[in-house]
């Protein structure tokens, strides 16, 4: 006779937490890659942009470029909304489960469920407002940002990525990784600067007028920017969370070794 079952639930829930940001950040990269697509097919036909009834028919365009992906994207964010649910059910279970390692984190846990539960809605917050705004707000949107900063992205996809290699093995993660994604947000925005990358376009560069900041589409924007950094936050959170449940590799010098040479760019930016 089984006394024991054969897998703790415990572990299942650590796994089953690997699974749910892994499937959040596919959601976050199906957004990014439709986001850079649709920007490339809007630059393709810029030139003949200053026509009112090209514009138009250029946002008609890319709404329907949404409407392409939206639903997909729509049942995917259902289905981890309802494993997130379940996961929920599950934890507040397995606290009463006995081992022979002592008190479960139950309350770790427990938050960060309701961080990818935040993140779920960040999401949808952003892909309403990507499906709103026209294609020179979307490119707007890319250029007065670093949300979109290759460098950027790619660090996102990596924290993403080895929070989940993290939780799923049970193995401790690196002190190289950025701990704060937000920070690393304006450090590329800094050097972006710096380089003279920043696009010109006009509607939000400089001096906002009124009728801009009463039009829909700034609200669209604001909205977009907003559900951004809320993402990068929550990733923060999830990173933090996992280095205390999973534990993290140092290494001696390293952070203050990049404090003073991110802070040396960032001077060199402004000087």
């Amino acid at each position: 006779m089984m006394l024991l079952p054969p897998q703790s639930q415990r572990r299942n829930i650590r796994v089953s937490n690997a699974a749910t940001i892994t499937s959040i950040s596919h959601l976050y990269t199906t957004l990014v890659s439709n986001w850079l697509t649709d920007i490339e097919k809007d630059e393709c036909g810029s030139d003949s942009d200053s026509d009112t009834i090209v514009e138009e028919a250029h946002h008609t365009k890319s709404l329907r470029s949404f409407q392409t992906w939206a639903p997909a994207f729509r049942q995917r964010l259902i289905t981890v909304s309802s494993r997130l649910q379940v996961l929920r059910i599950q934890t507040a279970t397995a606290k009463w489960e006995g081992s022979i390692r002592g008190a479960w984190p139950f309350e770790k846990y427990d938050k960060m469920l309701a961080i990818q539960s935040k993140m779920i809605n960040n999401l949808v917050q952003l892909s309403g407002s990507l499906s709103q705004l026209s294609p020179q707000w979307r490119k707007n949107l890319l250029h007065e940002t670093a949300v979109l900063n290759p460098n950027l992205i790619s660090e996102v996809v990596a924290v993403f990525g080895i929070v989940a290699m993290s939780l799923r093995n049970g193995s401790p993660m690196h002190e190289v990784l950025p701990h704060s994604l937000v920070d690393r947000t304006f450090y590329h925005e800094s050097l972006t600067r710096r380089n003279g990358r920043r696009a010109n376009s006009g509607t939000t560069s400089g001096i906002l007028k009124k009728d801009v900041l009463r039009s829909i589409e700034f609200a669209h924007y604001a909205t977009g920017v907003a559900a951004v950094f809320q993402i990068l936050k929550s990733l923060d959170e999830l990173h933090q969370v996992t280095r205390e449940l999973c534990g993290e590799v140092p290494l001696q010098g390293f952070q203050d070794w990049r404090e003073a040479f991110e802070l040396r760019q960032i001077r060199g930016s402004v000087g």
